[in-house]
């Protein structure tokens, strides 16, 4: 797991890094927004960001295995789907597979937000997951929907209605992160407090275990003076026996 960590490190920043490049090269004249130019681009872009995801998906893994596995899986499509628009003329002929790749983006996205989050919070602030799943789950739909061709943006009040929904939900998503920020920190502050009782008690112990050796050196001490005495009662026991047989 962390040598895919470090893999996917690694290409994010490399992909950042040319990204950022070929931008300045762009500012200079340079014609990077057609061509091959703009093909590197893209896909070195989408490279970088699915690198990037790619990591936090591993860390879901981690808290939730199952969970963790089909957002990497989706992410791996979405990856390849973009890849293959962005090379490919693929897509002008086959023009479902634009919207196949357009749902499952959004689908990925949607469901890593989700259980990126919820891998974070688990049972807790319940209330207030349950609203923000909801709400993220909706945009996705609306955008999928959009994908299709089912433009729902030619209503007003959908409009109004969307762009409601996208602020109490990025809201609630913003509030979610700061909970599970705290809730990492207690999460912390409580192993700190653990390890320092389990430091203590193994220092009391090792404490209380030099003590018993030096009872037990000093018993062994008492034990050794106790057989000389006895062996020096012995041996007077003998004399006197021996004095009397004399006599």
């Amino acid at each position: 797991m962390e040598k895919l960590k470090k893999v996917f490190t690694g290409i994010s920043l490399t992909g950042i890094a040319v990204v950022a490049v070929l931008l300045i090269l762009a500012v200079f004249g340079v014609k990077v927004f057609e061509g091959a130019l703009l093909k590197v681009l893209l896909v070195t872009a989408t490279l970088a960001v699915a690198s990037g995801l790619s990591i936090n998906e591993l860390s879901v893994i981690k808290r939730k295995r199952i969970l963790g596995i089909i957002g990497l899986s989706l992410l791996g499509v979405s990856t390849i789907f973009a890849i293959l628009l962005f090379t490919t003329s693929l897509f002008d002929t086959v023009p479902v597979l634009g919207r196949i790749a357009g749902v499952t983006a959004i689908s990925s996205v949607v469901f890593i937000l989700i259980i990126s989050q919820y891998s974070k919070m688990d049972k807790s602030a319940m209330a207030l997951q349950i609203p923000t799943y909801i709400g993220l789950a909706l945009i996705g739909l609306t955008l999928c929907l959009l994908v299709c061709d089912i433009n729902l943006f030619q209503y007003s009040a959908f409009v109004t209605a969307f762009s409601i929904l996208c602020i109490v939900t990025v809201s609630l998503y913003i509030a979610l992160n700061v909970l599970a920020v705290r809730k990492r920190n207690a999460e912390a502050q409580t192993e700190k407090i653990v390890v320092k009782e389990t430091r203590e008690e193994y220092d009391e112990l090792q404490k209380e275990n030099m003590n018993t050796k030096q009872e037990y050196l000093n018993l062994k001490e008492e034990n050794l003076l106790l057989k000389q005495e006895i062996q020096q009662l012995k041996a007077e026991l003998e004399s006197l026996k021996k004095d009397s047989s004399n006599q």
